[in-house]
């Protein structure tokens, strides 16, 4: 049998070089990462303050702690004072509201009331060791449901421990326009005695507590009835507000 022909070598690329070959020349190089670059530094001005905000932190915690101690304080003396003195409420009682003169005249354009009247009001202050200073009073009074009198103003005074004071005050109306029904029922209530009276009176109070002085605050008194009940010997007791929102029935 004939042997077979032998096939020719390949041929190697041009360029092309041996991996096995030992030598600088045969290595393949490698590529280095690009270095890193810096990054730009900020100015001063622009680096968080963080001192200022612990101050504020500070600063907060400060207040905080000073508003609970007042709190405390007010608190603790409040009821030191309420202990020592004891305080109670002093007592409104409308004594008397007596109507001098009352007259009402229709004429084609209306009716028109003349009135006068004259009332007085008892401030009673039960405590044993308190005075109760009064700012000036305005008072308001009103007969029926739509003739008010107007406003009136009295001065203010000091009344002493487990005293009474009476205070009297006048006021009335001339010529004052009422409606044709509020005229109608007017009169018939004042001739029956069932008129309804009012009277609404505002001031300040404050103690006097050994010559030292706490208040005043705003009050409002409120007192009502009708005349046959006072004229009869009635003495209402008159609501009390205090600061507003505070009622307090008689």
């Amino acid at each position: 049998m004939a042997d077979s022909p032998l096939k020719p070598p390949l041929q190697r690329p041009p360029g092309y070089k041996d991996p096995s070959a030992s030598g600088s020349s045969a290595s393949i190089p490698v590529s280095k990462p690009p270095a890193a670059r810096n990054k730009p530094r900020l100015p001063t001005s622009y680096k968080p303050k963080k001192r200022k905000s612990s101050c504020c932190r500070l600063c907060c915690c400060v207040f905080c702690f000073l508003i609970l101690f007042l709190i405390v304080v007010v608190s603790l003396a409040g009821a030191l004072f309420y202990l020592i003195f004891d305080p109670k409420l002093p007592l409104f009682h409308l004594l008397a509201f007596r109507i001098s003169s009352f007259k009402v005249a229709p004429t084609p354009d209306g009716s028109y009331l003349d009135a006068q009247v004259s009332i007085r009001v008892e401030f009673k202050n039960p405590n044993d060791k308190l005075a109760i200073k009064y700012g000036k009073i305005e008072y308001d009074v009103m007969v029926g449901q739509a003739a008010e009198f107007g406003q009136r103003e009295l001065q203010g005074f000091t009344q002493g421990r487990r005293s009474t004071t009476t205070v009297k005050a006048d006021s009335g109306v001339k010529g004052k326009m009422l409606g044709v029904e509020d005229s109608t029922r007017l009169v018939s209530k004042y001739q029956s005695k069932a008129m309804e009276v009012k009277v609404e009176a505002r001031t300040a109070v404050g103690v006097v507590a050994q010559g030292w002085a706490v208040g005043p605050i705003p009050v409002k008194l409120d007192c009502e009835s009708k005349l046959k009940n006072i004229e009869a010997g009635d003495m209402p007791t008159c609501n009390i507000n205090l600061l507003r929102w505070i009622n307090i029935r008689g």
